[in-house]
């Protein structure tokens, strides 16, 4: 436990050295309106300034005691006072006193608009730590009106000015807002570090109501990650310190979120005790917000004791009260996603239809307004996934498959969706030279950080430190590209793609061999639907828990490497699990799949790790594979299918040169005598399940166990063999480094190929990348990660990863697989092969090989790596016949 808050204390260090130095915040204030008006000092000055004092002070005393309503009456005598002395600095404490009466009572366009007058009020008397506050206090009323892109700004806006003017109370303010809005996106890992150092600055400082929210904010963020107990452990610490805080405003809430925790573990009565306590208390200090929350709670526990007409009743008067205080989606979609729970048990289903809909989409606006990066926009669908299944589970009950396929649309995949859209424009071209200039030394900053660590005997010290320095230089990056968003005209006027209905999925992705398989998960039973140009069927599926036991075994066996001597028994056990898995998952579509030839598969869940190719349909004695019957590509949902393939700089096969091919690359002198049979790492046992496990080697403590990879130089040779000299480059040896790929002219090239080892870092796919050779006199580290990745220009028609584990990543619900793959779809690429564990260096050299052979003599990408593995299986080495050796490539995309 020391070692990580010293580790989250560095970090924050780290990432407050990094940020901008603070500047005149006039220019974020500009639009926001003149401030109040002044009037001439009266007579009675000294009398009327004392007056204005005591007031203050009986304000800081109601704050205290959360008694907002008296709080409001108070502040606005203040106002008065304040205009009349002609006095701009007690004017902005008397705005800010009201702002804050406002907030607690749940009042929030009336809360923005006074701490925005704070803001400009403060900022004409040059007092920069209340400018600064009013920022922070705006920017957390924007959190909880979900507008989280504003939010951020202006909460690193105020942090900056907080870290310079030494103001480290209001600091722990700061982080702990910028905390609950990572909570509030479902971004939980970047959530905590945040809400960490504010309990660490607040012990320090013995600020113990500050130390008391934090600690609530931190059981907040444990519930929602469904930790209970852990959870209840910091409510339990937080209550602790309810009599030295006094604020019965935030012991209201505490006892809101104390509760649900109760309820998840079953104790009902404890749940309901807390509840009443909470509403009284809501009431008691007129914080009509917590009120709303606490009557919808209340009605969500009678829905669950199936006391529906009850629940109705208190479900809506909670809707119709959070309504009356503002535009609240992230509060509201709950109480929906509630009453259409309810109204379904009631036997009301279109009722119960209409509030999903609503519920979605308010979940959309909390998408559309996220914090413009993939893990946060991603995780804002991924943590609320109940109203989209339950909405379709309720349409195939409706037999209506075509809309219940469109509201699993809405659900897939929609923060690369979005970042598609957004990859297409040039952001740089907008830049300044000094902007170039601060992205370019950022970069810089983590490759530099990137190759400390991987020096040899590095104390333990010195690579946390190194850790932490990297985690901060990232999230400047993060923060100076969402400031760039922010800023940049092109964003204003971008429209986002939106998700495809059965027709225009039929119409545009679909033609008479082609059918659409799209699967997902659900709680109770799952759901696959077959899309053909003619007709959408659905079949029903087990629950995704017995799903994912059916395919954790079945995945650890393709990965087990057999040899000779275990072949046949490797098969043979093979085989049971491949035919019972086909039974499961494909076997049901049968019917609807008919005598098409090639199949588009959108996976879900544990079904991304699978290749379908291997599912077997045969007997025992005559075993064939999907593979033998269908040309199979991937796709993350088919609306996302639709804008991969819509290029802006240029028209497939208007590329002048076709191959550009990088491998054998050079990693250390030992390496040079060392031979790997794998392109990867070996995988570490126990840190994860087998359904996320992932080949890292020792890269989390040092770096990967690289060494030479001799087929890669093959691989690369006869690829390039195909093609006439003057339109393919390849790139082998020392050549094959990171500034060299950087300099090329990537968008020339039709298929780009990379034969290296891969580095998969599932908790922060960004740092995911390609190891080309590593040079210590470069200023490159020598990996092209996926953060640089992104940067590149492409007009790929391929991208082909010849590496291990390549198309693993972080993996989240409905949005499905982050990682290297998604990096080259932003970049330009129209498909990307990739693979799915660790891959025997000479059987992916010769199905490589076989690949652009086809792909040279005419054939489309997913039939040409259909012939090439059906050539690796059926070849002279009779060992290749195993799946480990011909199943690991799966083509993504179009």
């Amino acid at each position: 436990m020391i070692t990580m808050i010293k580790s989250l204390v560095i970090l924050l260090l780290a990432i407050s050295l990094l940020l901008p130095s603070w500047q005149p915040l006039a220019a974020q204030i500009d639009g926001w309106g003149p401030a109040f008006q002044l009037q001439t000092a009266p007579a009675n000055l000294q009398e009327q300034t004392e007056r204005i004092n005591q007031i203050f002070n009986e304000c800081d005393q109601l704050m205290r005691s959360s008694r907002f309503d008296e709080l409001a009456n108070k502040a606005e005598e203040t106002i008065k006072l304040s205009q009349m002395l002609g006095d701009k600095g007690r004017l902005a404490r008397a705005l800010n006193y009201l702002g804050a009466a406002h907030f607690y009572r749940g009042r929030m366009k009336e809360a923005l608009e006074l701490f925005k007058q704070v803001a400009i009020v403060a900022g004409e008397v040059g007092d920069q730590l209340r400018q600064a506050n009013a920022l922070s206090n705006a920017g957390n009323v924007l959190r909880n009106l979900s507008q989280f892109q504003e939010a951020i700004d202006l909460f690193n806006r105020s942090l900056a000015v907080h870290r310079q003017i030494g103001a480290r109370l209001n600091e722990a303010t700061v982080l702990r807002n910028i905390g609950l809005l990572y909570t509030d996106l479902g971004d939980y890992d970047r959530a905590e570090p945040y809400i960490q150092e504010a309990l660490r600055l607040t012990r320090q400082l013995k600020q113990r109501a500050l130390e008391q929210a934090s600690l609530m904010s931190l059981a907040i963020l444990e519930k929602r990650r469904a930790r209970y107990q852990t959870s209840l452990k910091y409510f339990e610490q937080a209550l602790a310190l309810d009599k030295e805080a006094n604020d019965l405003g935030l012991r209201g809430e505490l006892l809101n979120n104390m509760a649900e925790v109760y309820g998840r573990l079953g104790d009902y009565e404890k749940q309901m005790k807390l509840y009443n306590e909470s509403l009284e208390l809501a009431r008691k200090v007129g914080a009509s917000y917590l009120e709303a929350l606490v009557i919808g709670n209340i009605g969500e526990v009678q829905m669950n004791l199936g006391q529906h007409s009850e629940a109705l009743d208190s479900l809506t008067r909670a809707l119709v009260l959070m309504r009356r205080l503002g535009d609240l989606p992230e509060k509201e979609w709950g109480i929906d996603l509630s009453i259409a729970r309810t109204q379904r048990a009631l036997g009301r289903n279109d009722e119960a239809l209409q509030s999903y809909r609503a519920a979605i989409a308010k979940i959309e606006r909390l998408r559309e307004n996220a914090v413009p990066i993939e893990s946060s926009k991603a995780t804002v669908i991924a943590t609320r996934r109940d109203p989209f299944a339950e909405a379709v589970e309720l349409l195939c009950t409706l037999k209506r498959e075509a809309e219940a396929l469109e509201v699993a649309e809405t659900y897939r995949a929609r923060a690369f969706l979005d970042l598609l859209v957004e990859s297409r424009i040039d952001i740089r071209e907008d830049l300044s030279e000094e902007q170039r200039k601060r992205e370019d030394d950022l970069l810089k900053q983590i490759s530099t950080i990137q190759k400390e660590l991987w020096k040899e005997n590095l104390s333990p010290e010195h690579e946390q430190q190194l850790k932490a320095e990297l985690a901060a230089a990232e999230n400047t990056l993060e923060v100076f590209r969402v400031e760039l968003r922010r800023t940049t005209p092109r964003y204003a006027g971008l429209k986002y793609a939106k998700t495809l209905g059965v027709e225009q999925i039929q119409r545009e992705l679909l033609d008479t061999d082609t059918a659409l398989i799209e699967y997902l998960l659900g709680e109770k039973q799952s759901f696959a639907w077959v899309v053909s140009q003619k007709r959408v069927t659905v079949a029903l599926l087990p629950s995704r828990k017995e799903i994912e036991e059916r395919t954790t075994p079945y995945r650890q066996t393709l990965i087990e490497k057999a040899s000779t001597l275990t072949l046949r028994q490797a098969l043979a056990r093979f085989h049971h699990q491949s035919r019972d898995l086909y039974k499961l998952l494909v076997q049901p579509l049968e019917g609807a799949i008919g005598p098409n030839k090639k199949l588009i598969i959108v996976p879900d869940g544990a079904l991304s790790y699978l290749p379908f190719e291997t599912l077997s349909s045969g007997s025992a004695s005559q075993e064939q594979y999907l593979l033998e019957r269908f040309a199979i590509s991937y796709a993350p949902s088919a609306s996302a299918l639709t804008s991969i393939g819509s290029k802006t700089r240029g028209p497939s096969g208007a590329q002048p040169k076709l191959l550009l091919a990088f491998g054998d690359p050079v990693y250390s002198q030992a390496a040079t005598s060392a031979r790997a049979t794998t392109r990867g790492s070996n995988e570490r046992p126990g840190e994860r399940s087998t359904e996320e496990a992932t080949p890292l080697g020792s890269y989390s403590e040092r770096g990967p166990d690289l060494i030479s990879l001799p087929h890669t130089r093959a691989e690369v040779t006869g690829i390039s063999s195909l093609y006439p000299r003057q339109q393919s480059q390849a790139y082998l040896g020392r050549d094959a480094r990171e500034e060299v790929v950087k300099a090329e002219r990537l968008d020339q090239y039709r298929y780009i190929h990379f034969a290296a080892h891969a580095l998969i870092d599932e908790s922060f796919p960004a740092r995911s990348g390609i190891v080309l050779s590593l040079d210590d006199s470069s200023k490159e580290d020598g990996i092209l990660r996926m953060i640089e990745i992104m940067r590149l220009k492409l007009n790929a028609d391929m991208v082909t990863l010849s590496a291990c584990s390549t198309g693993l990543g972080k993996l989240l619900s409905g949005e499905g697989m982050i990682g290297l793959t998604r990096a080259f779809f932003y970049a330009g690429a129209s498909s990307v092969a990739v693979s799915l564990w660790n891959v025997d260096d000479r059987a992916t050299a010769e199905l490589m090989k076989s690949f652009y052979n086809n792909l040279n003599r005419g054939l489309s990408k997913d039939e040409a790596l259909r012939q090439a593995k059906l050539a690796l299986m059926r070849g002279q080495q009779r060992i290749w016949s195993h799946p480990y050796f011909w199943a690991p490539f799966v083509l993504i995309g179009e």
